[in-house]
């Protein structure tokens, strides 16, 4: 009896804090949000839910000072980069290549490791792709520590890595990379911090590296 009478409190405490709970998750009050409104630190929650933006997007400022923004601002900027679709980058083929005056014979008879790099432009941004080739004279033998990073040069956009899938093959004349880049956006919002805007924008990218050009 007594167990029962235990079983039973737990059930009713159950009852009364589980719907609470959910209350609050979706209480926050979006009434007083309009486009017209400056983004704060007080009102980001309420910003975040007005744009149907999940709660976890914001990487707080600590060292940077952005402009302030309205939420109207902000919208545009969201819009903006829902537009950009999935794409093809085109490779930028600007690489460093064999310096032909110190190939020899002497060369050909080494072995070691190269790094290789090439970039790929997307519309607001670019990929840079980094790979380390290893070579026997004029032959590659293997590929490895492939790393991708993300460069721009726009001003209120932000663009990370989210999150890559890329294989490295290799024969004795080429070594090719291909695979998908993710990318997210993030625009620096005033005393905010980072605010994402766009997720995981995918990438597909290939790239060659033949032994004739390095080796």
């Amino acid at each position: 009896m007594k167990i029962k009478k235990m079983l039973l409190s737990s059930l009713l405490v159950l009852t009364i804090i589980f719907p609470t709970s959910v209350a609050n998750a979706s209480s926050i009050n979006t009434d007083t949000i309009n486009t017209d409104t400056i983004i704060t630190k007080n009102n980001i929650a309420q910003v975040l839910q007005y744009l149907k933006l999940p709660s976890d997007s914001i990487i707080e400022n600590t060292n940077s000072d952005y402009d302030s923004m309205t939420v109207g601002e902000l919208q545009d900027l969201i819009t903006t980069v829902s537009n950009q679709t999935d794409a093809i980058p085109k490779e930028n083929c600007s690489i460093s290549k064999k310096n032909n005056i110190f190939y020899s014979s002497l060369m050909a008879a080494s072995k070691g490791s190269k790094s290789l790099s090439t970039s790929f432009d997307v519309d607001s941004y670019s990929i840079d792709l980094s790979v380390t080739g290893n070579y026997s004279g004029s032959k590659w033998t293997g590929v490895g520590g492939i790393s991708v990073d993300v460069d721009s040069s726009q001003f209120i956009i932000t663009y990370k890595i989210a999150s890559k899938d890329l294989t490295g093959t290799y024969t004795s004349s080429r070594i090719k990379i291909s695979g998908d880049v993710y990318v997210d956006a993030y625009v620096g919002v005033g005393e905010v911090g980072l605010v994402k805007i766009g997720s995981a924008q995918k990438n597909s990218i290939t790239a060659y590296f033949y032994a004739a050009d390095y080796l």
